[in-house]
């Protein structure tokens, strides 16, 4: 995964990644805590909401995409794009 250096960035990588492109095979989830608490990761403390929001959104695509590539719910990418395309435009 990039390293991403600001809220914007992150928020465009999530809105434009092709995910196929990584390897997840070792993704696992982790707990977040928004208070102190044992047992989490605090994401606070100079993390922005966007920023909070960005991960954690990444974080439901890549499990969201993970089940789909094990379901066989996979399309190629540059059709399903061109489609994306069609119904926006028209």
């Amino acid at each position: 995964m990039p390293s991403l250096a600001s809220d914007a960035a992150a928020e465009r990588f999530v809105e434009t990644a092709d995910l196929s492109t990584y390897d997840l095979s070792g993704f696992k989830l982790m707990p977040f805590d928004f208070e102190p608490a044992a047992g989490g990761r605090r994401l606070g403390d100079g993390a922005g909401a966007g920023h909070i929001r960005s991960h954690l959104l990444l974080i439901d695509d890549a499990s969201q995409g993970l089940a789909d590539i094990s379901a066989g719910r996979v399309k190629d990418a540059g059709s399903a794009l061109a489609a994306i395309k069609r119904r926006r435009s028209g």
